[in-house]
């Protein structure tokens, strides 16, 4: 099998978006927090053949909430936290316009496509004086995704990387 090897040459791209935060502070020890934030990557070189392609890695919406609730205890604190982070589908590869898409090869943007995710992280922390443990479960929904897709010409090989699964954890700190 011969892969075709591609040489790409650094470009102007523009990027634009906007994003806004908030928070919100309810009573004694609670927080809520949103995020929400949009960006529109885009290659910009009348001289590149992949003028006004979409660039990698960049989702074009992204937003966030978070929950954090804190108790005073006779000896210590306790702080439990919910956050929740989405985002928009994106790709890992720029699409090669010098390669034709077929229902035998579809295009490169259509094979390294990362679906949308959602992840929900939860912890929960005793904090007393220097000490603190903390209770944590990150991707509590398990979400299966990917941190890039590639692949070669013909599609002979794919492969990425995967994203982390569900974690579930006791961690101990001493701060001095």
């Amino acid at each position: 099998i011969v892969n075709a090897i591609r040489i790409l040459k650094n470009t102007d791209a523009r990027i634009k978006g906007a994003e806004i935060d908030g928070r919100l502070r309810l009573g004694q020890g609670t927080t809520i927090s949103a995020d929400l934030g949009f960006t529109d990557a885009k290659v910009h070189d009348a001289a590149n053949v992949s003028n006004g392609q979409k660039l990698p890695y960049i989702p074009r919406v992204t937003w966030g909430v978070s929950f954090d609730q804190s108790f005073e205890l006779g000896a210590g604190k306790l702080d439990f936290v919910a956050n929740y982070s989405w985002r928009s589908k994106w790709w890992s590869v720029m699409e090669d316009p010098s390669v034709a898409a077929s229902a035998a090869q579809p295009s490169e943007e259509v094979v390294s496509s990362i679906r949308s995710l959602g992840l929900l992280n939860l912890s929960l922390t005793y904090a007393n004086g220097p000490y603190s443990l903390t209770a944590y479960a990150n991707n509590v929904t398990d979400e299966k995704s990917y941190g890039f897709i590639t692949y070669t010409s013909a599609g002979a090989i794919n492969y990425g990387s995967l994203g982390m699964p569900r974690v579930i954890g006791v961690r101990a700190r001493y701060s001095f």
